[in-house]
């Protein structure tokens, strides 16, 4: 069945298209959590993550201002999963944080797979602070847990450059050898300079890539070079004004102009002020099946994209269109493809 909606409608998430999508909420809540947390303070510039932060909330307090102060720590816990967030909500505790990972990691089944979650949020203290710690504290973890044991992984930061220097510490991504899933939001500038950037040996393994932030056309063509293996890639948003970052990662221009073989992604998502068709042009998407597209520019050339369109389940679309374009796109599908067309014109 098909609809044709001239009113602006929200976008379905590519969650709500699959059947049997594993979800991380609720995670937590089914485990026997533990949860502890710590107002630690480093207060130590030119220090790298993996070195032991200062354990000292009160001088912190009275020796710095709100805008240099970390943020609370807070950490929860269990057998497949583990959570580190700093942040606003957080008590105080005797042990540090690492003694609590420590503590933590006891509950975790040896071997099995661990989905981890960390997350910094904007707030009265420094941020750039704050991603430093986070960056250690997911090291002491990766000590306590081997990356190789790491599946998933949510990384939330602020929307805000934090002065990251690229020849600063990193966690070796080769370590995430098994790492399937990545959902990354904040800062563009993170993308490549962070203690986790965006490199080829990180990607290689990946089967889902979830990336949240304005990311520049050549960036997100790299990832999907780079991204042999994803069955489900997801990107908010590509713009125009935004520079490329990833210089560390080739353009398909640069390996194989066209029809570069992705023979395992089945979902595609983007959001994008740009034209879509030359970034989807060099790449052959044989196993594709749902794509969903919310475009702030005027859609008139998307039947040109290399899609196998009769292969197509769910067609989802939200841009400047006209009934006339949203009728040539179904032409192209077979008659059991699913279709949800908004057109927002005018944006």
């Amino acid at each position: 069945m098909t609809t044709f909606n001239p009113e602006l409608l929200p976008i379905p998430s590519v969650s709500s298209l699959l059947p049997g999508n594993d979800r991380v909420v609720g995670a937590f809540l089914t485990a026997s959590l533990l949860s502890v947390a710590h107002y630690l303070g480093s207060g130590r510039k030119g220090k790298s993550p993996h070195e032991p932060l200062a354990d000292a909330a009160k001088s912190d307090t009275e020796s710095h201002p709100p805008h240099l102060r970390p943020p609370n720590v807070e950490l929860l816990g269990g057998p497949g999963s583990m959570s580190i967030k700093l942040g606003e909500n957080a008590a105080l505790t005797r042990l540090s944080p690492e003694e609590q990972l420590h503590v933590l990691c006891q509950r975790v089944v040896p071997g099995g797979p661990l989905k981890v979650v960390a997350e910094l949020e904007s707030g009265e203290w420094s941020n750039p602070i704050g991603f430093r710690n986070l960056g250690h504290y997911l090291t002491v973890l990766g000590d306590e847990v081997s990356f190789k044991h790491w599946q998933d992984l949510t990384i939330r930061l602020p929307n805000e450059d934090l002065q990251y220097d690229r020849n600063s510490y990193r966690i070796p991504e080769h370590a995430f050898c098994n790492l399937s899933r990545l959902d990354w939001r904040g800062h563009c500038e993170q993308l490549a300079s962070s203690w986790l950037p965006l490199t080829p040996s990180l990607l290689q393994s990946l089967t889902t890539l979830v990336i949240t932030c304005d990311v520049a056309f050549d960036d997100c063509s790299r990832l999907l070079l780079y991204g042999e293996q994803l069955k489900v890639f997801e990107l908010h948003s590509i713009r125009p004004d935004v520079g490329p970052l990833l210089h560390s990662l080739r353009t398909p221009a640069e390996v194989q102009p066209y029809d570069t073989q992705r023979p395992c992604l089945e979902n595609l998502t983007l959001t994008s002020y740009e034209d879509i068709v030359p970034l989807l042009r060099p790449f052959n998407f044989s196993a594709l099946r749902n794509v969903i597209f919310n475009l702030s520019y005027p859609a008139r050339n998307l039947p040109s994209l290399p899609f196998n369109w009769t292969k197509l389940r769910t067609v989802v679309l939200r841009g400047d269109m006209t009934e006339h374009d949203s009728i040539r796109i179904q032409r192209k599908c077979s008659p059991d493809t699913r279709h949800h067309h908004t057109r927002t014109a005018g944006l």
